[in-house]
């Protein structure tokens, strides 16, 4: 099955659990868009290796967390704002251009 984007958000409270999940999230190709969120590529089988590795990770302690794939047409309907200086946001940058070439296009058609 082909990779398709996913969006990876917890509320951990232990920090040595929090932080070897964030971790886990970059040891899989995610990128960090919130301190809290990943996004990123991953087929059927990498969410269950990560979502089995998260859990593992979290233990006994108090925790939740959820892997969402997002399908191409939720992925083209989007909404992204950003205020400010994104510094080194490469990622929630990309997403932007991205948003703003499918927005440009949706106008193009429209007219």
């Amino acid at each position: 099955m082909a990779d398709m984007r996913c969006l990876v958000v917890y509320d951990i409270e232990e920090d040595k659990a929090r932080t070897k999940i964030s971790e886990a999230c970059l040891d899989f190709g995610l990128e960090r868009i919130q301190m809290s969120a990943f996004w990123g590529l991953l087929s059927r089988t990498r969410q269950r290796e990560l979502y089995h590795r998260i859990k593992r990770l979290l233990g006994d302690g108090y925790g939740r967390f959820f892997i969402q794939p997002i399908c191409a047409h939720d992925e083209d309907t989007r909404f992204i704002h950003e205020q400010g200086d994104p510094g080194d946001r490469t990622l929630l940058r990309s997403l932007i251009e991205e948003q703003k070439t499918r927005d440009q296009a949706r106008v193009l058609k429209f007219e």
